[in-house]
């Protein structure tokens, strides 16, 4: 392989692995709305259901103490982790 087909080469990977997403908490509290993308602490999305959907591969969803009642289903189509604050404080559960 000649040098300038060599350098392109490790400039091509290198562009290929700066623009691809990085993985993030995303936070969900009952009293959140879901107006955002749910990557900030102080400003959730209401939802989990919400949060799912603004996921990419490898998150987290940090969800508060509390009952979330999702209808619907939680649709997840890709690895991503669900972090309670307990197994006694922060609850699924199905729509009635």
């Amino acid at each position: 392989m000649n040098r300038i087909a060599h350098i392109l080469l490790i400039l091509a990977a290198g562009l290929a692995f700066s623009t691809q997403a990085r993985a993030i908490t995303r936070y969900v509290d009952g009293t959140g709305a879901d107006t955002s993308d749910c990557s900030n602490a102080s400003n959730p999305c209401a939802t989990i259901s919400h949060a799912i959907d603004q996921t990419i591969p490898g998150d987290t969803i940090a969800i508060a103490a509390g009952i979330y009642t999702e209808s619907g289903g939680l649709p997840i189509n890709h690895a991503l982790r669900l972090q309670g604050a307990g197994e006694d404080s922060t609850i699924i559960q199905a729509h009635a």
